[in-house]
Formats: C-alpha cells, structure tokens, sequence
C-alpha cells in the first residue's frame, strides 16, 4: 500500500503471493479484510491484534493531515496526495476522546502545514495537552521549530518529547537542490532550541544519501554535522529515482557509490 502502489500498481501485484494491492487510501484494507474474514483466521494473527490493544501498551496514531505543498525534488507525494488537507482541531480531539488510548501519537504527511484557520499545529498540541493523554508528535519539517512553538510544547505536561526531524542532507548545495528550505546552519539551531528546552528529548532524523550529483564532499559534511548534533538515531535512506520528480531528470549516482555511503552512515 501507499504512493508507490498509487503510481504502479503493477510492479506489486505481479509479485508472488501478493493477494492485493492498495494506494493511498489506507481504508481500503479494513474493508477489505471486513469482506473477507479469512485473512484475520489464524490463532497467532488474533494473538497479536490483543496484545496491540492491550490497555497497558495502546498507543493510538491519530492522522491530522495529508498531502504536501513543498515539492521536494525527490518526492513524488504532492504528485499523488494532493496539495496539505486538514482535519479541524474539533473532529480531531473528539478522535482521541473516543479512543481510549494510553498514548497518542500525532501523524501526517507534513505536518508542519497543519493549520485550522487562524490555528497552527503548536494550537492543536494545547488542545490534545488539555486531555491529559501522553502523546508525541511524528516527522517534522524544522520550519515549524521557533520558539513560539517550543513554548507551547513545554506547556503541554503530557507531551512526550521525541523529535523526529528530516534532515536528509547537511550540505547547503544538495539541500538546494533538493528545494528543501532551510540550511543546515538552520537545522542546527532549530535543534539547539528544542534542547535547550528540553534537555533530554530524543532527537532522530531522516537522511537520503546518494542524492543526484552528491558529491564525496556533501556526504562528509553529512557525516560531520551528525557527528557533531550527536542525534539519538538516523534514520537512512539511498536514493531511489523516482520518475516524475524534477531529481529523476539529474544526472544519477553509481548503485554502489549509494550503497557504500548508506553503509558508512550506518556505521556512524
């Protein structure tokens, strides 16, 4: 399921023992399996359904958004979602109430584009934080770390602070070239407030390596800048073409120049 299989589908389905295939619209699948009950039969599947939902351990991923107006040159996700769609602050509280949940965690796909008419994301965390329920908040673009925001955290109790953050690039040529706006000089202050406010939050962030002309250069000042932000875990991905984005149309990288880069990374 997701954005490749919206693209094509065919380079799924055809594979062996792929029974279906689902795009975007991740609701697809409890109706599907809803219609055929046979894929929820077996007695280990029932066991780890009860144990997800167990009351001591149901953390509950409430989606506030969807969709992306940045146009990062390597993603094909505004091609295929659309431009940034919100849910209102009101229908979103009222999710959680329902849910009976230990935990929250707070997703999208740019959620850093969250608003509800005159009310922003930092809005939306009071609201959640004025129920009491320990939550987190997934990936976010840095743009959204200001100190505004940070304040409106710190005065939610219940908010867990783990920070999830894309980075994807410390060299300011590639991150242009990625039409990312920000440097990494900016990433490194948006970083330096979060920790200054809060001193033992977790940090990771997500870096593509192998990105279109990366130079051994760039991939060093990626190295270094991690090295130096000491994140809690990096997440990394090579590069993949995807056809239909502007980085598809760059002159590409050698598979094993990608793949050594990603496992240098990796043993940073």
């Amino acid at each position: 399921m997701g954005c490749g299989v919206e693209k094509e589908n065919t380079q799924f389905s055809n594979l062996p023992n792929v029974v279906k295939t689902f795009g975007a619209d991740k609701t697809e699948v409890i109706n599907f399996i809803i219609a055929d009950t046979s894929y929820i039969r077996h007695e280990a599947t029932n066991e780890r359904i009860k144990k997800k939902t167990d009351k001591k351990r149901n953390k509950t991923y409430i989606k506030i958004q969807d969709g992306c107006d940045n146009f990062c040159t390597f993603c094909i996700v505004p091609h295929l979602r659309g431009r940034s769609k919100c849910r209102t602050i009101a229908e979103i509280v009222e999710e959680i109430r329902e849910s009976d949940a230990n935990e929250i965690v707070i997703t999208g796909i740019n959620l850093t584009a969250y608003s509800d008419g005159d009310k922003d994301l930092g809005d939306l965390c009071v609201e959640v934080g004025m129920l009491g329920i320990p939550f987190e908040i997934s990936s976010l673009y840095i743009n959204i770390i200001t100190k505004e925001f940070i304040t409106k955290l710190k005065s939610c109790k219940n908010f867990v602070p783990n920070f999830h953050l894309s980075l994807q690039s410390a060299s300011n040529e590639i991150l242009h070239k990625m039409n990312r706006k920000y440097t990494a000089e900016q990433f490194g202050q948006a970083v330096g407030l979060i920790r200054d406010a809060f001193p033992n939050a977790n940090i990771s962030v997500d870096v593509i390596v192998g990105f279109p002309t990366e130079t051994d250069e760039d991939f060093m000042q990626t190295c270094e800048f991690c090295k130096k932000m000491k994140f809690d875990h990096i997440h990394i991905f090579p590069y993949s073409k995807r056809d239909g984005t502007v980085a598809a149309t760059m002159p590409q990288l050698h598979s094993q120049t990608i793949k050594n880069r990603a496992d240098k990374l990796r043993e940073l």
